[in-house]
């Protein structure tokens, strides 16, 4: 009879009995831009991290292109099956913390962003321009300004 191999698909003993298999893989491309998306931030330092049982994991470190965009990284993800399997509680993606940092702008902090087998997620980061009086390193945690 043929049920046993559809669960040996389905019943991998890995150390972690809900993780799924991350036999998939998904794309992430991140495009960074100011000035309400009009103008691109080349250059700019994109992090990207995983949290594993509450730790947080360097995946990779990318900087942006003239363009704003870093090159399409490829992710490990679930494969596309789970998806399609009657389980509720398996999740069909990852997910990645997105951190966007360049100097004279607000750091951006881990924008979380599903990844799905075989599908190229574009995520858009707007970068707001430090003020001034912010650029010199006297700002106040409050946002006021040090001298006032």
């Amino acid at each position: 009879d043929n049920d046993t191999d559809l669960e040996d698909l389905f019943d991998d003993d890995d150390d972690n009995d809900n993780a799924p298999d991350m036999n998939g893989t998904g794309y992430l491309q991140v495009e960074v831009t100011t000035g309400d998306g009009a103008v691109p931030v080349p250059k700019a330092a994109v992090i990207v991290t995983q949290e594993i049982n509450g730790q947080s994991y360097l995946v990779t470190m990318k900087l942006t292109d003239r363009s704003g965009a870093t090159d399409v990284i490829p992710l490990p993800a679930p494969s596309a099956s789970f998806s399609e399997a009657p389980d509720p509680t398996e999740r069909p993606f990852s997910e990645y913390n997105v951190t966007v940092y360049k100097k004279g702008f607000y750091t951006v902090p881990e924008i979380t962003v599903p990844i799905f087998d075989t599908v190229k997620s574009i995520q858009p980061v707007s970068l707001i321009p430090l003020a001034e009086n912010e650029l010199q390193g006297t700002q106040r945690p409050d946002g006021g300004a040090a001298n006032g």
